[in-house]
């Protein structure tokens, strides 16, 4: 937009903004320019125009629409020569489809062998049968004597019974019960010595060798399965163990932490069952079902 001027009673002309303030004076004499005529007629202002307009281009709109139907008839015409020139292209003949089916040949048609007589094959002296003693063999498997299976299934039960112990030693201890639990590690510290006793004999035996860790007297148990005892709340991890005993079934299997003469040492804890008299301790005796009488006495 071009620079509007004023013109002022003295004759001096000056340049406004595109919103004239409330008051302006001019320049030269200071007088007050009110932008009215003196008659109360509109003030005429003069605006300074350097740049002529640009008329605006002539619109075309139909151009664009025109490109458009172009491109589409272009490829419209290459799909229908691409489809016209595969359609007329001649395709080799297919060897197989050409061949057709060949006739089988006959039975006569196959060669005949014959034979005029059949050999006779040299007679071939045999060996005298081999004589071994059945006792000199040796048998495949070492057999057990049945004597050394008796004190190895027993001290695998007193293992067991060891780790069941550890459970219910650690639910007592931790819940304030300290003569219920002086009960049970001094039957766990018997076991202890009498597992000893059965497998002194056989400490070469593989049978010993392999047989897993257990719970034993002087142990702490830090871990059960997903869970670690906390000693600031010791009380939800014997409440964890109490619920792990309440729900479990013979045949399971957790992974234990204890802590043995300073050391963390972790071992596997097998169940193929829960002796009542331990279980009974820290999950109490089972109630009694009344018996359901037959309906209508």
């Amino acid at each position: 937009m071009g620079q509007r001027s004023v013109r002022c009673g003295c004759g001096a002309e000056f340049p406004i903004p595109e919103l004239p303030p409330s008051q302006l004076h001019c320049p030269r004499c200071g007088d007050r320019i009110s932008f009215g005529a003196p008659d109360g007629g509109p003030l005429k202002v003069r605006e300074d125009i350097r740049e002529p307009i640009r008329p605006l281009p002539p619109r075309r709109p139909y151009y664009p629409l025109i490109l458009l139907g172009a491109t589409g008839v272009l490829l419209a015409g290459g799909l229908v020569g691409t489809i016209v020139y595969f359609v007329r292209h001649e395709r080799p003949a297919n060897p197989l489809l050409s061949e057709g089916v060949r006739a089988r040949r006959t039975r006569d048609e196959e060669p005949v062998i014959s034979i005029r007589e059949i050999p006779v094959l040299p007679e071939i002296p045999r060996s005298p049968p081999l004589q071994v003693d059945p006792s000199k063999i040796p048998p495949l498997l070492p057999e057990e004597p049945p004597e050394l299976a008796v004190p190895i299934a027993k001290a695998q039960l007193l293992r067991v019974r060891a780790n069941l112990s550890g459970l219910v030693l650690t639910v007592l201890s931790l819940t304030g019960r300290p003569e219920e639990a002086l009960q049970v590690e001094t039957g766990l510290a018997r076991e202890e010595d009498e597992v000893r006793s059965l497998l002194a004999p056989l400490s070469e035996r593989p049978e010993v060798r392999s047989m897993k860790d257990c719970y034993r007297p002087g142990d702490q148990l830090t871990g059960f399965g997903n869970l670690a005892l906390d000693p600031l709340h010791p009380l939800l991890f014997a409440e964890a163990i109490r619920t792990w005993l309440a729900e479990a079934q013979a045949g399971a299997l957790a992974l234990a932490t204890v802590v043995r003469d300073g050391r963390p040492l972790s071992f596997s804890m097998w169940f193929p069952e829960f002796a009542p008299d331990l279980t009974q301790r820290v999950l109490g005796a089972p109630k009694k079902t009344p018996p359901q009488r037959p309906a209508g006495s």
